[in-house]
């Protein structure tokens, strides 16, 4: 069980990331959690978008189309799709830390990864509330919350990888997303053509 209530673990990763990721490895979650945690991540993270374009009210045009197109499946299509990159994720970045010598093991990263996902849809469905109420503000919030992502996996990363230096672990995860990103690709691409072929022909 983490030490700290969420909103606490939150309050930590924003301003000192690498204290929280020593709570969450500390914790010790049971492994279901964390690839269950995972799943209600994939879920989260899909569902504005797609009932943004089933209830919206969408403009016609070339901005509406490529929305369209970039999310061809059904939500839960969709959130098995984000589920089985994160899962690639969590191993590809395992598999290389190791090849380098870190010291964490895939558990590790699988905590950090999936408990850093929930804590990020949590600021950005926080961004989307205030974009809501003050639009202006929607691109300058964005950017914070990407340069502060980019910091807190780094930290989170080499505080699992026990290495002790953000700079060698930024470069192992610059390779561990290349591979992802191939590996990704690949797989998602076979199972992108099952689902269309049995889809279309049904």
């Amino acid at each position: 069980m983490i030490s700290q209530p969420f909103p606490s673990l939150l309050r930590t990763a924003l301003h000192d990331p690498r204290a929280a990721a020593r709570v969450i490895l500390d914790a010790r979650l049971p492994e279901t959690e964390l690839w269950l945690m995972l799943v209600l991540g994939a879920i989260l993270s899909v569902l504005p978008t797609h009932a943004y374009l089933a209830f919206g009210e969408l403009p016609e045009g070339d901005y509406t189309n490529l929305m369209r197109e970039a999310f061809p499946f059904p939500p839960i299509v969709s959130a098995v799709l984000q589920w089985g990159q994160a899962a690639i994720g969590v191993i590809v970045v395992y598999w290389v830390g190791s090849a380098f010598g870190a010291a964490a093991s895939r558990h590790d990263i699988l905590a950090i990864f999936a408990v850093l996902q929930l804590i990020s849809l949590v600021l950005i469905y926080a961004i989307t509330a205030i974009g809501l109420v003050i639009p202006i503000l929607t691109a300058f919030a964005l950017l914070i919350f990407v340069c502060w992502w980019v910091y807190a996996v780094v930290l989170f990363v080499d505080e699992a990888y026990g290495f002790g230096s953000p700079f060698k672990t930024a470069f192992i995860l610059v390779g561990a997303l290349v591979a992802t990103l191939i590996c990704s690709s690949i797989a998602l691409s076979l199972v992108g053509a099952i689902l269309l072929g049995t889809l279309g022909g049904t």
